[in-house]
């Protein structure tokens, strides 16, 4: 049967009551369910008196004999688990207990009345019978190396080897757990280790310091490679031995003859006027042969399908979200399906080669769809189709750079979370260079990312190596001699 489709209850006497027990309370003598405490209401009519049902605690809990130290209300798994709490509360202050508990058979949220201000983070906590409360003796092992251990990956890997279930539910199993065998120094021997885990960890934080410290220092040099690339320094040779190539000029004029044919061909909607570029927009100088422009005027773009239960019609078909799009990649393990009409999918759907953009979130991040079939996306993706084959990774890069630098902010719309709109999306500047330019753009961008990504396997393969080092030193200790 499904823990939903149980009666209130069934849920106390399946999941609360055996958790209560499990944590350490006696059912005879610290446990009271459904305990009354008030005698209810007298109702008068007439000459017919009759008195209402009094108040019911589910549970409460004694600390000794006569001192109640917790009130317990239960709920049925439809509820969430913090659906009893007021309830549970206003049974505390009656009956003036300390501590209140609400549960809906999933776990326990925790009120404490007599919290003060150095106790919040104690307070209103979620409180669940799978977490293990572990009494140490320390005649046998240190208490301070037992909570070494419980931070390990070498500890990690005890619990997995002690835990059953499903995949939804994997549980440590007090079977499982308590009979895998260690080999436990001296306690002499003890203090030599632990004064060596403390070493070893010191060591690790300063690697670690270091490793972050060359993590900055990459993420600098991948955004001097990007600013590079679009001011032009990484192709000013390139520029001299290729000197009569197709200005940027001239390529915006192909661009306005195919906005016309496509126009005639009612494939384009009406144009929405841009404003020209000022002076204040314009960030650096252009090498020779470059020009600014908005986006807006070398691309076509659109939002997807909004994601509307009880109003979209049509057939279920794959869509992507923003939740698939990454920094260069496209995630597809978990695709949602989404009714979507015939007539729709032309706006709706993406083709090899799109280049997508967030546009709420974090906002910017970009992919490009390589895929060689087509798929669906919702509204809040961006959909960019360049005019004329431009280049689309060489914008894609450009918008790395302004999402890095932070200067895509300034194109968000709204407080808080913000999004960035069509709108907003048409009038971001681009310095834009020839088109066979922005095909050696990309080509040297990538060298030198590629580079970055190298220098960056490094340091995470240091890191690891640290990570690996402790937990060699646990598995060497401890394991079964």
């Amino acid at each position: 049967m499904n823990k939903r489709d149980l009666s209130e209850a069934d849920i106390e006497a399946k999941y609360i009551t055996p958790a209560i027990i499990n944590a350490g309370w006696d059912e005879l003598t610290q446990i009271s369910r459904q305990k009354y405490f008030t005698d209810g209401r007298i109702y008068v009519k007439g000459k017919v008196t009759a008195r209402g049902e009094g108040k019911r605690a589910d549970y409460i809990l004694f600390y000794k004999p006569n001192i109640p130290i917790a009130v317990v209300e239960s709920k049925d798994n439809k509820h969430s688990v913090k659906a009893g709490i007021q309830q549970a509360l206003d049974y505390a202050n009656i009956l003036d207990i300390p501590f209140v508990f609400s549960s809906n058979g999933n776990a326990f949220y925790f009120h404490d009345k007599t919290a003060t201000d150095n106790q919040e983070e104690l307070d209103d906590a979620i409180v669940t019978n799978d977490f293990w409360y572990f009494q140490i003796d320390e005649k046998i092992i240190l208490k301070e190396l037992f909570l070494e251990l419980t931070a390990t990956v070498w500890f990690d890997e005890i619990c997995k080897k002690g835990s059953d279930g499903t995949t939804q539910r994997i549980r440590l199993q007090k079977d499982k757990f308590f009979n895998q065998k260690v080999w436990l120094p001296e306690k002499d021997e003890q203090e030599a280790i632990l004064n060596k885990i403390k070493s070893l960890k010191e060591n690790i934080n300063l690697l670690k310091q270091e490793n972050e410290h060359h993590q900055n220092l990459l993420d600098q040099l991948r955004q001097s490679i990007l600013q590079d690339a679009i001011q032009g320094k990484l192709t000013a040779d390139w520029r001299k031995q290729n000197s009569n190539a197709e200005s940027a000029s001239e390529l915006l004029k192909r661009i306005k003859v195919e906005k016309v044919e496509l126009s005639k061909e009612k494939k384009t909607k009406k144009e929405k006027h841009l404003p020209p570029i000022s002076e204040s927009e314009i960030p650096f100088e252009l090498p020779k042969g470059w020009a600014w422009c908005r986006l807006g005027e070398i691309a076509q773009h659109n939002a997807g399908k909004t994601l509307s239960k009880g109003q979209n019609t049509g057939l279920y078909r794959d869509c992507i979200t923003t939740s698939n799009i990454y920094w260069g990649k496209i995630q597809l393990e978990k695709v949602k399906q989404i009714q979507i009409e015939d007539s729709e999918l032309e706006r709706c759907t993406v083709s090899k080669g799109d280049l997508l953009i967030c546009e709420g979130g974090d906002v910017g991040r970009s992919a490009i769809w390589d895929k060689d079939y087509n798929i669906c996306f919702q509204n809040h993706i961006h959909r960019i189709r360049f005019y004329c084959n431009m280049n689309q990774k060489y914008f894609y890069y450009c918008l790395m750079y302004l999402y890095f630098s932070k200067s895509i902010l300034d194109y968000k719309k709204g407080m808080g979370i913000g999004n960035l709109s069509g709108s907003a999306l048409s009038s971001i500047t681009f310095p834009l260079p020839p088109l066979a330019e922005q095909q050696a753009i990309v080509a040297k961008v990538e060298t030198l990312l590629e580079k970055c990504n190298q220098l960056q396997a490094e340091v995470e393969q240091q890191n690891a190596q640290s990570k690996d080092l402790l937990k060699a030193l646990f598995c060497e200790t401890f394991k079964v001699k």
